[in-house]
Order: C-alpha cells, then structure tokens, then sequence
C-alpha cells in the first residue's frame, strides 16, 4: 500500500508539469506579438495591438488618415505640416499634425527622432531593400506599403488591407474598399457606351495633387 501511495503522490507532482507544456499548436512568436506579411512579401513582427506609428515617404500617411487612424501618429514629415490645399488629408489634419515632432521629409528618414519617439511600427511605401535597411537601423519593426497612383488599382486594395491589419481596423479597411468598388463600377457604368476616341478628359477633385486616376470618362 506504501508503494502504491507514493506512486499516486508522484504523480499528482507530474501531472501539473505535463498540462503547463505549450501545444505544438501554439504562436511562434512571444506573447503579444504577431507577424504579418508586408507588401514586399517580408514577414515583420509587430505588437499585438498597435499603438504608435510614424509614416514614411508618399501616400503613408495619406492612407492612414482614410483609414481614421491618426490617433496612432506620434510623428510626421515636415513636408506634412505646411497646410496646402493641393494635399487636401494634410489641409483638413494640420491642427494634429502641426503639433507633432518632426521625424523625417519627403521620404528622407531622421533617424534618430524615430529612434527617440520609439513607435510601435514605421509604415513606410518603400521597396523590400529599403525597408530591411531602415528596420535594420532603426531597430523598429518596418512595413512596407506599395506606392499608389491608380486609386483602382488592385494594389490600392491589397494596401487598405495591410493597414486595417497592422492598425487593427480591418472593418474600416473593408469599408473603404467596397466605397471604391462601387465608384469604379458606377463610372464604368457610366461610360460604357462612349467610344474611346470620344471621351473626354475629367478632373478629380478632393484627393491629393498628383496621384493618377485612370480614365474615368
């Protein structure tokens, strides 16, 4: 009886260690962290709820204010806070933007104000060479968006979707998709019956000066 109640005891010490062991099912990355796939194909690991972010180069920050995202920006590029009514997401945002540190313009990267602002994620529309570069200087998760000039484009879609993942904004991302969808197939509808030689030339008004729409009439 002795030997059997030691045998029991032993294993009522075992089994608490045996439940604790992680399933092989489990995340490969710790705990609040997450990996995502950028547009560059490069997998980049990022907090699990995004906080902070900086924009960099074209279009970046442009996406994030449609994403209604701003709260998340803790730094622009001084080229952001000088209000021009050709940049109309800039115009409308320059109260916000205008009291934030400048941490970069044009594309050009101030290294050292992004390493001090310390964001969670740089979101950058720069290619894969670049973006490993920056991520590799800063220390800082960096995900590459594609550069945007065709507001029907596929990539236009494929780059509403990263954002809504990494910003955790995924219905605001399906939302603005499907408004696009719907104005490209209303101008097609539209314009289906006008031969080609004879549509004319339009001007899209409320978006930022030079970004390309295709055709619309």
């Amino acid at each position: 009886m002795k030997k059997i109640a030691v045998f029991i005891l032993i294993l009522l010490l075992i089994l608490p260690v045996c439940s604790s062991t992680p399933d092989s099912s489990s995340k490969t990355v710790d705990d609040g962290l997450r990996t995502i796939t950028d547009s560059t194909g490069r997998q980049v690991t990022i907090p699990e709820v995004v906080k902070s972010i900086v924009c960099v180069n074209v279009g970046s920050l442009r996406f994030t204010t449609y994403m209604q995202a701003t709260d998340l920006v803790i730094g622009v590029e001084q080229n952001e806070i000088e209000p021009r009514i050709s940049k109309p997401f800039s115009y409308i945002n320059n109260d916000l933007f205008s009291t934030l540190p400048v941490m970069g313009d044009n594309g050009t990267t101030y290294d050292e104000e992004i390493v001090k602002l310390n964001p969670d994620v740089v979101i950058a529309s720069i290619d894969k060479a670049a973006a490993d570069a920056l991520q590799e200087k800063l220390k800082i998760p960096v995900v590459a968006i594609p550069l945007i000039d065709n507001m029907f484009d596929k990539q236009c879609y494929e780059l509403l979707t990263l954002m809504g993942e990494v910003y955790g904004r995924e219905e605001r991302a399906e939302e603005l998709i499907s408004y696009i969808k719907g104005l490209d197939a209303d101008l097609k509808s539209r314009t289906k019956n006008i031969p080609e030689k004879q549509k004319p030339t339009v001007y899209a008004g409320g978006k930022a000066y030079g970004i390309r729409w295709r055709s619309l009439l």
